[in-house]
């Protein structure tokens, strides 16, 4: 049990450069204090999924896709269809050395690569995989965007935030201040 999240599955998310390729660079460049590890080093080392993401209208798809229950599964399986099996390992998705990596935890499609595996990536991910899985035994294969969320049941449309600021009846701006506890 993980005391740190209360018996929870832990996950970790990395996400910053509005590009997938730019947020990978990132993550891999070495730090000026000698002793840190570039991110991507210490991905690797954590004992949980860590997914990379942008900050953009693509991380925002991406992030909607991985919050489906199950959506490796169900992906797996729309796919295949009857050629569909259950995994042989719990770092493939579906039998035959599948891998549905949208998420992109590249620890453990590396680990998957080891032993050979077809990855099924969103079609902007593939590039920036590539560069990363360089050298192992992975096949990539591009899934439209807007194909992975209609399979899902998914909206084409992003929910966008409305952006005004709240006004009264009179067209004054609406105010809300923050009250700080003297006790703490």
């Amino acid at each position: 049990m993980n005391i740190l999240t209360g018996g929870r599955k832990s996950a970790a998310a990395f996400t910053g450069a509005g590009e997938l390729g730019e947020l990978l660079t990132f993550a891999q460049r070495k730090t000026t204090n000698s002793r840190a590890l570039p991110y991507f080093d210490a991905v690797r080392r954590l004992d949980c999924p860590v997914s990379f993401f942008p900050l953009s209208e693509n991380g925002a798809r991406q992030m909607r896709i991985m919050s489906v229950k199950e959506h490796r599964k169900l992906i797996a399986q729309n796919i295949l269809k009857k050629k569909y099996t259950p995994p042989e390992h719990r770092w493939y998705d579906a039998g035959g050395k599948i891998l549905v990596g949208i998420d992109l935890d590249f620890p453990r499609m590396e680990t998957a690569a080891e032993y050979g595996v077809h990855i099924f990536l969103l079609d902007w991910q593939v590039d920036a995989a590539k560069e990363i899985l360089r050298g192992k035994k992975a096949v990539l294969h591009p899934i439209k965007t807007g194909e992975a969320e209609e399979l899902l049941r998914l909206s084409p449309e992003l929910h966008t935030k409305e952006t005004k600021p709240y006004t009264t009846r009179e067209g004054e701006f609406l105010s809300a201040p923050i009250k700080i506890d003297s006790k703490a």
